[in-house]
């Protein structure tokens, strides 16, 4: 307790200061969908790299100090920390964070075989260090689904990020260290995992929680082998009004509970033009053929 004291001034102290108060209140606003624009004291920060390290050198001056005089003290910010990665959260405010993110110097890094996108927006501004990389921008027209150019970053650039792209640090001549600000959407839409030499998506994960809770019951349901559960899962999958990877998660659970009906299930939805399930349904059901051809003659029964 003792040794924990000194932080947690160190905490309140620069939590009372006159620009981070403006930036919180900033952070609500932005969290609430302001523009950043209209968020005067953020949009500065993000506009004036020198502002913005003087700002964070206010922080880890105040935690530095706090450190020498209890070195078992807990810096009271949550972090994450791998071999070549970590951020600390400054801030943060209903869907609305703000972290110094730290990238450790490496050099040739291999290129990316993948890409992932993430439902939300954020702002990095490069605060220290020197960086080359790739930006991929996300584009359904083109072949490939990716445009990907070559980049390099210092101190004072800023990089934008949407859902529809994406970054990878390859070469990192010096420690990057970045101020990261982010905004979740306000019902998140699938992460999707793209493999970046075709295109081909590898991996859909839902943002919304409640729908991944549902989600993980289903698979409840399939590894119980609830027989019960097949008309359930047969109107989810059906029902258009469900999200999407709920319905397909249906369609899993019922195929591995009763192969007949759910070989069914795929093949009625594969007939639906206008069903965004139509599509993978239609490479399931080939693929399914494929490596068990005694499926075909289940549709008959099923129906």
């Amino acid at each position: 307790h003792r040794a924990q004291m000194p932080l947690l001034k160190a905490e309140q102290d620069w939590r009372a200061s006159g620009r981070t108060r403006l930036l919180a209140a900033d952070l609500y606003s932005y969290a609430n969908d302001a523009p950043l624009a209209e968020c005067d004291a953020l949009s500065a920060l993000f506009g004036d790299q020198h502002a913005a390290l003087e700002w964070v050198r206010g922080l880890s001056a105040q935690l530095i100090q706090a450190l020498r005089s209890e070195p078992l003290g807990d810096v009271p910010f949550r972090t994450h920390c791998s071999d070549s990665y970590s951020t600390l959260q400054l801030m943060s405010s209903g869907r609305a964070t703000l972290s110094l993110t730290t990238h450790a110097p490496r050099s040739n890094s291999a290129a990316p075989e993948t890409v992932m996108l993430v439902d939300r927006e954020s702002i990095e501004l490069v605060l220290a260090g020197k960086a080359r990389g790739l930006m991929h921008k996300f584009d359904e027209h083109l072949e490939g689904r990716f445009e990907t150019k070559e980049q390099d970053w210092q101190v004072g650039d800023t990089i934008a990020l949407t859902p529809d792209n994406a970054r990878h640090l390859l070469t990192i001549e010096q420690p990057v260290l970045m101020l990261h600000l982010t905004r979740a959407a306000l019902v998140p839409g699938a992460t999707r995992k793209y493999r970046l030499a075709d295109g081909q998506l590898m991996q859909s994960a839902n943002g919304d929680k409640q729908t991944s809770r549902n989600q993980l019951a289903l698979a409840v349901l399939g590894a119980m082998q609830c027989q019960k559960a097949v008309p359930v899962l047969k109107r989810l999958s059906e029902d258009t009004s469900n999200e999407a990877d709920l319905r397909w998660e249906a369609v899993r659970q019922n195929l591995a509970i009763n192969p007949a009906k759910g070989f069914a299930m795929i093949d009625r939805l594969a007939e639906q033009a206008d069903d965004p399930l139509a599509r993978p349904a239609s490479s399931l059901k080939a693929q399914l053929i494929s490596a068990h051809p005694q499926l075909a003659d289940l549709l008959p029964e099923a129906a």
